[in-house]
């Protein structure tokens, strides 16, 4: 509720106070506001380099439209209260079409966009909303935050970080709009937590309108995605088809994908000359998979699908792509196998399926899982898919198969060069052809990054990976840093004999540090029973460290747990050029 004037600079005062026990003193350019006059009022004058912050509390119904422009050495920030108590609800939505714009810390709360959209000069109930250059009301509205104003108005180099999107969910569940929607170009989407999606829509979309969008979704946390019944349900959709030649030249790395069960295509890739690396998938219903475009790099992602009903791995369609140093554990092969690479269609339109000519699968490892390993030819004789890929390479990966599963690599492909492939015993009875195949009896043993190694008789290791190899994240790299930690997932037991949908775990919904408790407090039912295992934490995260699950051979994987981590830096991996994307991607810079 908008505060009462008399009130006012008093609450901007206990702000300022408040903010500077998180992050030191406010920067001299930042303006804290109380009501939705005093935003619309600053925003009209904001410069390059200056700062708006709104204050701690509810905004409700509040739509933006911020059309300004910062520079890079001095961007504009639009910021929430450090301790995450900013919470936008309502019918609400921003719209940016500027340059060098920030927004950080806001909470989206049970909000949804407007359902007419307003463009320039468009009148609504009797009201012109007219252009004005510094922030308006209007704009598209088919997403609470989205990078244009109107059709063409594209933002450039703009960032959020550090928000959290919860329960952004319309009365009617057929209504269809994204969380984030991205046009333009050189857009980062960092350390922020989307959870309990339940609407057709996706939650990250890129519309990739021109060559060389170099946008970059990184340490994101992606969370209870429910199951949809159509299309349209998918966590990340990159491209669509009809842009599907276009280089999206972009990179979607480090993050953690929990439960999103919306769809077969958990990450959907539609344009070319991408990388997407170092991404978790647990316990997660869908694949990822290169639907569209070509030259795409998959590279160090981690699927651990704890023997999860539709837990899938990565379907390849379109041409030149490479799949490698990827990591498999307990899932179902959900789309015919763990790895499939498909089969085209004659003069394919651009929505159709493009043969997955010159594809490389290597150094992969893919351990109990619940059906084929690799398949040569999916989808031949369904959709009118008849023409198989050539000049595919499927080099040293790693298969083991649970008990009841068919055959560690199906289909036929003449000129397929196969070699270095590594088969655990027990399936092999099934496999057709054998050249490039070494059947040995294995044995597993967990490290201590939290991975499996295979061993011969000997004991001697039988696998490595070649490039960037995965790592499991912690929860302390992805989401805001201003939520404070929760109770790990548990053991990470990839063995149990429960079935998934048998095993229990604390619902996972962040809880705020105890100063902002009252403000955030609302409606927050689902968290109630969470209480006694949050753990606060002050702000040296060091003196916590015994909070921080161990990793080891002992306990499995119990990496995933909340840890406060303010001011990070993060680094981007440098380590290859591959493909374009890696190379015209500027230099990291560290949360402001």
């Amino acid at each position: 509720m908008p505060l009462p004037k008399t009130d006012r600079s008093a609450f901007c005062v206990l702000c300022l106070l408040l903010t500077s026990c998180f992050t030191g003193a406010l920067h001299p350019e930042t303006q804290v506001v109380g009501t939705q006059a005093e935003l619309f009022s600053a925003l009209e004058q904001i410069k390059a380099g200056e700062t708006v912050q709104l204050a701690s509390g509810t905004w409700e119904d509040l739509n933006l439209v911020l059309d300004m422009e910062g520079t890079e050495e001095a961007p504009i920030h639009i910021i929430g209260a450090a301790d995450g108590s900013t919470v936008i609800t309502g019918i609400s939505s921003i719209q940016i079409g500027g340059d060098h714009i920030e927004i950080a810390n806001l909470h989206f709360r049970n909000a949804e966009p407007p359902e007419n959209s307003r463009t320039r000069n468009q009148v609504s109930q009797g009201v012109v909303y007219e252009p004005v250059n510094r922030a308006r009301v209007g704009g598209q509205r088919d997403a609470l935050v989205q990078f244009r104003i109107g059709k063409e108005d594209y933002a450039q180099h703009c960032r959020m970080t550090n928000c959290w999107f919860e329960d952004c969910n319309p009365a009617d569940p057929d209504r269809r709009y994204m969380w984030v929607r991205l046009y333009g170009r050189e857009h980062r989407i960092d350390h922020n937590l989307f959870s309990g999606m339940e609407h057709r829509g996706v939650i990250i979309q890129a519309v990739i309108v021109e060559d060389d969008a170099q946008h970059r979704i990184d340490h994101n946390h992606f969370l209870d995605r429910a199951p949809g019944d159509r299309n349209s349900f998918e966590t990340i959709q990159f491209g669509h088809s009809y842009h599907s030649e276009k280089d999206g030249n972009s990179i979607i790395e480090n993050n953690l994908f929990e439960a999103c069960d919306g769809e077969t295509e958990i990450i959907s890739v539609k344009t070319c000359g991408n990388i997407i690396r170092g991404n978790i998938f647990y316990r997660s219903r869908g694949t990822l998979t290169l639907r569209h475009g070509d030259n795409n790099l998959v590279e160090g992602n981690s699927f651990l699908g704890e023997n999860k009903a539709g837990a899938g791995g990565i379907r390849i369609i379109g041409r030149n792509h490479r799949v490698a140093n990827n990591y498999f554990e307990g899932v179902s092969g959900t789309t015919g196998a763990t790895i499939v690479i498909y089969t085209g269609i004659p003069d394919s339109p651009l929505n159709g399926y493009f043969e997955a000519h010159n594809a490389v699968v290597e150094n992969n490892f893919i351990y109990n899982a619940h059906g084929n390993g690799i398949h040569l030819n999916g989808g031949y004789g369904a959709r009118g898919r008849t023409l198989f890929p050539k000049n595919v390479t499927v080099a040293n990966n790693l298969i083991h198969l649970s008990s009841n599963s068919p055959v560690q690599i199906i289909g036929e492909l003449d000129d397929a060069t196969l070699t270095g492939n590594v088969l655990a015993e027990g399936n092999e009875t099934g496999q057709r052809r054998m050249e490039g195949f070494t059947v040995k009896k294995l044995s597993f043993e967990r490290k201590d990054d939290g991975f499996l190694t295979a061993l011969d008789e000997t004991g001697s290791a039988v696998f490595e990976f070649s490039g960037q190899a995965p790592r499991l994240l912690e929860r302390s790299e992805v989401g805001p840093n201003w939520l404070s930690p929760l109770k790990p997932l548990g053991t990470w037991n990839p063995d149990s004999t429960a079935h998934p949908d048998q095993i229990t775990r604390p619902r996972l919904t962040p809880h705020a540090r105890s100063d902002s408790e009252e403000l955030l407090a609302g409606n927050r039912s689902r968290a109630a029973n969470l209480e006694s295992s949050f753990q606060p934490i002050g702000e040296n995260p060091s003196k916590h460290s015994a909070n921080r699950p161990a990793t080891n051979a002992a306990n499995g994987y119990r990496g995933l747990a909340y840890q406060n981590a303010p001011q990070r830096a993060v680094a981007a991996h440098r380590s290859r050029v591959y493909p374009r994307a890696e190379k015209q991607l500027g230099p990291t810079k560290p949360l402001r």
